[in-house]
């Protein structure tokens, strides 16, 4: 996809090989609009921090195993004072683990990001039941159910 902001002069391009595959104009709109707001503010667009040096305890409800559909298997671990997300079992797909993760505040909650490999930059997209139990989160076009 291609999209274009001719009063700020950018453009943002966008390709895709998930599957299911992501909402055709959110992605490409979103970007532009993150660099456009980002040039406007004079801000820098840089890579995620390195995971803290303490993590929160609240980080300890989003541990735990997920699923995705076809078969995307992985735990969320943590390992001292840092986040892992791990393959789940050697019979699953591998997209995503393994990898580091990134924790930082984020308004009132937490922010949650890919440190290195395929997916470093990327950002878990978790969903919080009524009961503040994590449910679910969004990577990379995939939905993980938590399962444990």
């Amino acid at each position: 996809q291609v999209v274009f902001n001719k009063p700020a002069k950018m453009g943002a391009i966008t390709l895709a090989n998930v599957w299911p595959p992501p909402p055709r104009e959110s992605i490409a709109v979103e970007l532009l609009d993150a660099a456009v707001d980002a040039l406007a503010t004079n801000q820098i667009i840089a890579a995620p921090e390195s995971p803290a040096t303490e993590l929160p305890l609240e980080v300890d409800k989003f541990l735990g195993s997920y699923f995705a559909e076809p078969y995307v298997a992985v735990e969320l671990t943590r390992r001292g004072n840092f986040l892992r997300l791990e393959p789940g079992s050697t019979d699953t797909m591998r997209l995503h683990a393994p990898c580091d993760l990134a924790v930082r505040s984020a308004g009132e909650g937490l922010e949650i990001r890919i440190v290195d490999g395929r997916g470093a930059g990327e950002k878990l997209d978790f969903q919080i039941g009524p009961d503040d139990s994590v449910t679910e989160f969004v990577l990379g076009g995939f939905l993980y159910k938590k399962t444990g």
